[in-house]
């Protein structure tokens, strides 16, 4: 990595990387893992850990001319017990590599994510000893490219390479604002996507006055994680990885859309986070609620998915919040233990896209349709694009304007973990929320055990403890966690090993425990 005349002087950080991403890790490399020189020769260089989680690399001299960094990554070794993390990690797949450059990638020093200061960027790649038939892609294309961006645009960015298959194919003469990227043979439910996916990624760019192009792409990079576990996504820059593993055979090709519609949005809305000490540092529900929102909306509005698959997906939705065991956490609770508990995890995004289409509703009525939470987005990503605020102090003043004090009110108790309640007119005169009766999500067990994979903490008279299921037990495969929270029916199978004995397991994780759903139906409309 070369950067061009950084004018460093002694003791002054070079640049910087993540220690670690969750619990997922990085390449965190040591000084003498970086060879560093410039103008003058080498350089030595020395690392400063800081109390959170970043390392910065410090010159011992003054640097002159432009500095050559030299480092090797290698790609983290997994197995089945590899804890689920972000998606962000050097992994092989299939005879090539594809990582994240938060975990690989140091960056100059710039420890502000809203900087207005940009960089001149260029990627290449020497593949002239690779195999045959060896592609280089990152988030902004193929080969060399040249992008003008913020420095930690390039923690974000995803890079791929090695026998990459992709939509359009090496040899299509098509616009190169689309890609769909994966190694070896892709599932079905999966390789039928792209054009779908292109569609979609298409029209929400208009919605969100963001067009495609060339030179505003957008990549989609397809991962299988086998012999770790994982089917889920994460954004990007102008780009999201999928990652799948053994058990894509349970699951239909509108599950992973509706995952991809997910992260698609991400690339748009956002808040950023305040300080800690104010609240302002919680915005996943915002965040996630949004991409959730938009992610079940827009297809449905746009015309790509049905009156009915828009029913079933905002029921799941609903039914994934409602019977959420945890469901009056506050979103401090489900930021600081999120990653050890699935149920917490999750609950911002069902939480904030159920938030978001009450505050809709509020705003339709409070302007006689004049308004919608569409105005709201719209006018964050104006402000995004003009380098302004957009935090969570801008929200509230938005929607204090518009609704007065009684939603900062609201707001305030959504964080608190008050239990969202919808008018039943909500998502419009089509259709109408109905109460319904449905039980308590519970798998039987500590949540940890999905990442231990060791049964523990196991529920006595529990659906899991009468199916048979022991303290001690290594769950050796299991049915995704998030198919139980959605479909209420749904069962959860698993394959156990005890001692040397192998056998299956299938039960219904519910409670007995009874709590007040919601579900959408259609209204049916007399005849005139």
């Amino acid at each position: 990595m070369t950067v061009e005349e950084p004018g460093i002087e002694s003791g002054q950080a070079l640049c910087c990387m993540y220690t670690k991403l969750g619990i997922g890790t990085t390449q965190c490399y040591s000084a003498s893992q970086i060879n560093a020189s410039d103008d003058r020769g080498d350089l030595n260089i020395k690392t400063a850990d800081d109390s959170g989680s970043i390392r910065s690399y410090l010159v011992t001299r003054p640097t002159y001319g432009n500095v050559v960094l030299m480092f090797v990554a290698y790609p983290v070794k997994v197995n089945s017990k590899t804890p689920i993390g972000g998606r962000m990690e050097l992994r092989q797949d299939q005879r090539g590599l594809q990582c994240m450059g938060f975990s690989t990638v140091p960056v100059p020093w710039d420890r502000s994510w809203d900087t207005k200061d940009r960089y001149s960027l260029k990627i290449e790649w020497d593949l002239s000893g690779a195999p045959v038939g060896t592609r280089g892609v990152s988030s902004f294309g193929e080969g060399i490219v040249r992008r003008r961006c913020a420095a930690t645009d390039l923690w974000r960015m995803i890079f791929a390479v090695g026998p990459l298959n992709s939509y359009p194919s090496a040899d299509e003469d098509k616009s190169d604002s689309f890609g769909f990227y994966w190694f070896g043979t892709a599932p079905e439910q999966i390789a039928s996507l792209p054009p779908l996916c292109e569609e979609l990624f298409t029209k929400m760019s208009e919605f969100f006055q963001d067009k495609l192009s060339a030179d505003n792409p957008y990549r989609i990079f397809v991962r299988r994680v086998t012999p770790a576990r994982g089917f889920g996504g994460s954004g990007g820059l102008r780009s999201v990885v999928l990652e799948y593993d053994e058990a894509i055979g349970t699951i239909i090709k509108d599950e992973v859309f509706n995952l991809l519609a997910h992260e698609i949005v991400h690339n748009w809305p956002l808040l950023l986070p305040g300080p800690k000490d104010k609240d302002l540092d919680l915005v996943a529900w915002f965040n996630e609620g949004i991409a959730d929102y938009y992610g079940t909306i827009l297809p449905y509005r746009f015309g790509l998915r049905s009156e009915s698959e828009f029913i079933t997906r905002l029921n799941a939705k609903l039914t994934q919040y409602y019977t959420n065991p945890h469901i009056e956490a506050t979103n401090r609770e489900a930021l600081e233990k999120g990653w050890t508990d699935t149920n917490l995890l999750t609950l911002p995004y069902t939480r904030g896209m159920l938030y978001l289409s009450k505050v809709d509703y509020q705003i339709r009525k409070a302007t006689s349709d004049s308004k919608t939470v569409d105005t709201l987005i719209l006018s964050i990503l104006d402000r995004t694009k003009k380098q302004e605020p957009h935090s969570l102090v801008e929200w509230k003043a938005m929607i204090e304007e518009l609704l007065g004090s009684e939603a900062l009110k609201e707001l305030e108790a959504m964080n608190d973990g008050e239990t969202m309640r919808l008018p039943i007119d909500c998502f419009g005169t089509d259709w109408k929320l109905l109460p319904v009766d449905q039980r308590v999500l519970d798998f039987g067990f500590d949540m940890s055990s999905f990442q231990t994979r060791i049964i523990s903490g196991l529920k006595s008279g529990s659906q899991a403890a009468k199916a048979g299921l022991r303290n001690g037990d290594e769950m050796v495969r299991n049915a995704y966690t998030w198919q139980c929270q959605e479909e209420y029916e749904r069962s959860m199978e698993m394959t156990v090993k005890r001692g040397e004995e192998l056998f299956d397991v299938k039960y219904w994780p519910r409670s007995e425990v009874m709590a007040e759903s919601w579900q959408l139906r259609k209204v049916e409309k007399s005849p005139q």
